[in-house]
């Protein structure tokens, strides 16, 4: 028995198998050098020339650390007097003939300095449009949407292990080959694929690590040979062959499994045998991997066909801007971080003729945050007709919350409702919903306050009265939305000033305008989900 590190250097050991060829590499030489082209040339250096011979000043960089011409131009770093200085070019007094005189240029040092400024900001920009351009190419790179699709039957992972087996069997004269992977707790190693041995042998259960000497010592990073099994049986070869020989595939800090070469007879190998079956070892690591990413891709895809249609119903969910009361003007928004949020806002005409509103937030965020919403939401729209108050329903809400078990239901939810005649308004909030009354005196918060529901039973909900006059407007929305921009929502003072000032704009445009001043995080987003709901009395 004996083990090479997969980077051995050459056995010096006889072979014994015939008509066993030899690999080589073979080196091309060109009888003539053929002269070395630059890529491109130095369009910058170009400009600098033209410069001088337009203008008799000749740019040169000043030095600092050995940088060229072209890196000191170009570049917003520093002044660009403190980068290069202009040299005339000019002959010097007494060296021009009478009829030179005139084809000399008469361009000024500061008329120099001015024009070499502007092409300087001219070349800047063009330089940040291709590191922009480059951004750009490389992210569209990274689209596989056109390069990945559904494996086909004819192209199974199976066949192309084998295809690598049989290869590397044939290029190192094996008989049989075969790859064993290990389990998820890697203590066991599975047969996943063979050549030249019965199909059978896939159906054996699976063996055990332990003990396994030959693939532990694989698994290190050491190629093992295996030249006489017979007097090797402490390192328990794995198929009744005369000689075997073992490679790792993966490497020693990510062990993948096993690759086995097994040759009928006694015989030596190479480290050209060695090669192959290490060649075969990534080839196979290498499909598996492009195997499971490309199903991985083609499952984060449907999901997000599925998020993208999910999210269309959600938004479909949400008020438009038709118009409850000729005496009332409405407005709102709903923005979320992701297709799926955790916020809501609705409003509508109840059977009693009063105008109803709701804001809901969920506890938790994503996917999750949208199924506790919708829920919330259709309790919501299950009791809006009916003659509770919003203090009741709030109630019965948080009973019909509760009784929802395995889950994190906590939400937080604030409910309105408006006699448009005389303008009494009934307000119950509960969680992290907060309501604002802004008049044309000043603007104040109302004490609606309450626990989140789902969070305990029988919780208690204090209702809030007040008389609407008019001009003025009622705001409910979650506490996030007034926390801060670092907090993902807008400055309170700012916030209400904003509503207090412009008391006769149209709710619509003010709520369009807060929705767009929320702060975006990289990728133009949101940060947080927010919502926002608001009602004023105009007559």
């Amino acid at each position: 028995m004996i083990f090479f590190p997969t980077q051995a250097s050459p056995s010096n050991g006889r072979r014994v198998v015939p008509r066993k060829q030899v690999p080589h590499l073979r080196l091309h030489r060109a009888e003539h050098e053929q002269p070395i082209r630059k890529a491109h040339e130095d369009q910058v250096l170009t400009l600098l020339d033209s410069f001088a011979e337009a203008t008799g000043w000749e740019v040169q960089a000043i030095q600092t650390g050995g940088a060229q011409l072209s890196q000191q131009f170009g570049w917003p770093t520093a002044e660009l007097t403190a980068r290069v200085r202009l040299i005339s070019n000019q002959p010097l007094d007494g060296l021009l003939d009478e009829s030179d005189f005139f084809q000399q240029t008469a361009t000024s040092e500061e008329s120099a300095w001015s024009l070499l400024e502007s092409l300087n900001n001219l070349v800047c920009k063009l330089k940040q449009c291709e590191d922009a351009v480059a951004r750009q190419e490389a992210e569209l790179a990274a689209g596989l949407s056109v390069t990945v699709s559904e494996p086909s039957t004819e192209e199974s992972l199976y066949a192309t292990i084998v295809e690598a087996l049989e290869r590397a069997a044939i290029a190192s004269g094996s008989d049989a080959a075969a790859v064993y992977l290990l389990d998820d707790t890697t203590s066991t190693l599975k047969m996943r694929g063979c050549y030249g041995m019965s199909k059978n042998n896939l159906a054996k259960p699976p063996r055990s690590l332990r003990g396994a000497l030959a693939d532990l010592e694989a698994l290190l990073g050491n190629a093992v040979l295996l030249e006489n099994v017979a007097i090797a049986p402490d390192w328990h070869c794995p198929e009744p062959f005369a000689a075997g020989l073992c490679v790792p595939i993966g490497s020693s800090s990510m062990p993948q499994g096993t690759l086995w070469l097994w040759s009928d007879h006694v015989r030596d190998f190479s480290t050209v045998d060695i090669e192959a079956a290490k060649t075969a070892a990534d080839k196979i690591l290498a499909d598996i991997e492009r195997r499971v990413l490309s199903c991985e891709v083609l499952r984060v895809r449907a999901a997000a066909q599925q998020l993208d249609a999910a999210s269309l119903i959600q938004s479909s969910l949400l008020p438009d801007q038709q118009p409850l009361h000729h005496d009332y003007d409405v407005g709102g928004f709903t923005q979320h971080a992701h297709a799926l949020g955790s916020t809501f806002h609705a409003w509508s005409v109840n059977s009693q003729e009063q105008l109803v509103a709701a804001i809901g937030a969920s506890a938790c965020s994503g996917a999750a945050g949208a199924l506790v919403v919708s829920r919330l939401h259709t309790i919501v729209d299950m009791h809006e007709s009916s003659k509770r108050s919003p203090g009741e329903i709030m109630r019965r809400a948080n009973d019909m919350i509760w009784k929802l078990q395995d889950a994190d239901w906590r939400c937080s939810l604030g409910l309105l409702a408006i006699d448009p005649r005389t303008g009494m308004t009934h307000i119950a909030c509960g969680g992290s919903i907060q309501a604002y009354l802004i008049g044309a005196r000043g603007y104040r918060p109302l004490t609606v306050s309450g626990p989140m529901l789902g969070l305990q039973p029988d919780s208690i909900f204090k209702p809030f009265s007040l008389q609407l006059e008019p001009g003025d407007t009622v705001a409910l929305l979650p506490a996030s939305l007034v926390a801060g921009t670092e907090a993902g929502g807008l400055n309170q003072d700012e916030f209400l000033r904003m509503l207090f000032e412009r008391h006769d704009e149209p709710l619509t445009d003010l709520a369009a305008e807060l929705s767009q001043a929320l702060p975006l995080g990289p990728q133009r987003q949101p940060v947080a989900d927010q919502s926002l709901l608001l009602i004023r009395r105009r007559f």
